[in-house]
């Protein structure tokens, strides 16, 4: 009863005897020059409780479809309406492919937290977001290609960035740089001398700015020295997390077929590094940040699986009261109705409250009318970019934090974002447990910003 008369009489034309199914499901079908249509499904015979999860598959569905036509759309005929060095163009182009992969990754996993659904179809499910995420990761590989010409270059900008801002990096910032430097292929990097493979795990959470020159020598050494000790089958894992007002570091050598160490937090015994250094006169790298961090280091073996590093940020972990009592309240921009919709999606499944604007200057409103516990605004829209949301929610709405989301995995300045009042970048696609790890770190009363 909702379609134009004329649309709704060829439905029920179409429908004939059959009546009027019970279920509708609209799904957005975009290509590179944006939305082209939108598929329609009607179901007969579901249940009502069974709408999100047909809205989910559904959504999943068109959004491989829309994967299938931007692809074919940029390999056949937009490739050459801009030259290869255009990035806005390409930049654009990757936000839009990003927007469809982080559709299918995000209602693939909220698909997949279904109890009733198991066996094949979820691996069904686990196999499409990890060919989402290879893909996601491979666009933003051949964007970072397209920036630079050459891996020295990168380098050389890198490291003339470093010098500019060592004492306001995180931990994070550190390690990718660092291993960026050092970068042959893939997950091969040269460490210790030889070629090693190295697997990053890194939490939005640890991207607090607590980290100084002194930790970048100090990773840079222990890399070293573990890698001269880790035996040739070794892969290397280096993870970061926040818990309980610190930042941790741990660094770990597994076999290929066996899990990384868990992480340590949850059983090291810490000692500070500087206590640490006179029982262990050898890991020199302490000496590096002897006043700044704990340590905690594998103790059943001369030749250690783990090192682990605790530094102090003031921060503590905040929990959302399952009665909804205390519900954060999140307030997510985006014209792009696919993102909010999965941003809400995977909000309310972590039991926050989700309110959405589809326009910049449509969020200003909202923000100043009510009051929101986190913001979130993409940073690619028309009229107002996300950076010039978040300079006047800044000036509007001082304490509340903001989140900028963006599909261009591109260096941002810093200098801008600190302006802006921008204390986390979260990159698309992203998965559930990075968005709610970000809304609880940034809403925590006790926290640092970021900015």
């Amino acid at each position: 009863q909702a379609f134009d008369l004329s649309n709704r009489d060829l439905f029920q034309r179409i429908f004939g005897e059959s009546g009027l199914p019970n279920l509708l499901a609209a799904c957005p079908v975009g290509t590179a020059d944006g939305v082209n249509g939108v598929v329609v499904f009607f179901i007969y015979n579901g249940a009502e409780n069974e709408k999100g999860e047909w809205q989910r598959l559904l959504t999943l569905a068109a959004g491989l479809y829309s994967i299938r036509l931007t692809i074919a759309d940029l390999h056949e005929g937009q490739r050459a309406k801009a030259p290869a060095n255009d990035s806005e163009f390409w930049g654009a182009n990757l936000n839009r492919l990003n927007n469809h992969l982080s559709a299918i990754i995000g209602n693939a996993e909220l698909a997949s937290l279904s109890t009733e659904i198991s066996g094949d179809t979820l691996n069904h499910f686990k196999s499409i977001i990890a060919e989402a995420e290879r893909a996601a990761r491979f666009s933003r590989r051949l964007q970072n290609e397209e920036s630079s010409a050459t891996v020295e270059d990168k380098t050389r900008n890198r490291q003339a960035e470093t010098k500019k801002e060592k004492t306001d990096e995180s931990i994070n910032d550190i390690i990718r740089s660092e291993l960026a430097g050092i970068h042959i292929s893939e997950k091969l990097h040269m460490i210790g001398g030889r070629p090693r493979e190295i697997v990053k795990d890194l939490a939005d959470a640890a991207n607090v700015k607590i980290a100084s020159d002194a930790v970048r020598s100090l990773f840079e050494e222990a890399m070293n020295r573990f890698g001269v000790v880790a035996e040739d089958e070794d892969l290397l894992t280096v993870t970061t997390y926040a818990r309980e007002g610190y930042i941790y570091l741990d660094i770990s050598r597994h076999r290929r077929n066996f899990p990384a160490v868990e992480k340590v937090a949850g059983f090291g015994d810490y000692k500070p590094a500087a206590e640490a250094l006179k029982q262990r006169p050898a890991d020199t790298y302490l000496q590096h940040a002897a006043d700044e961090c704990d340590y905690a280091w594998d103790r059943y073996t001369s030749n250690p699986s783990y090192l682990s590093f605790r530094f102090r940020t003031g921060k503590s972990e905040t929990t959302v009261d399952p009665s909804g009592t205390t519900k954060k309240r999140v307030l997510a921009i985006d014209d792009q109705e696919v993102i909010l919709d999965l941003i809400s999606a995977m909000c309310q499944a972590s039991g926050y409250e989700v309110t959405t604007a589809r326009s910049g200057e449509e969020g200003l409103r909202l923000a100043l009318a009510e009051q929101f516990d986190i913001i979130m605004t993409d940073q690619a829209m028309p009229g107002m970019s996300g950076l010039e949301v978040a300079r006047e929610l800044k000036k509007m709405r001082p304490m509340v934090p903001v989140v900028l989301i963006t599909g261009w995995e591109v260096d941002i300045d810093r200098s801008h974002l600190a302006a802006s009042g921008i204390e986390q970048v979260l990159y698309k696609p992203f998965r559930i447990e990075q968005l709610t790890e970000m809304i609880r770190s940034l809403t925590d009363p006790h926290r640092h910003p970021l900015a």
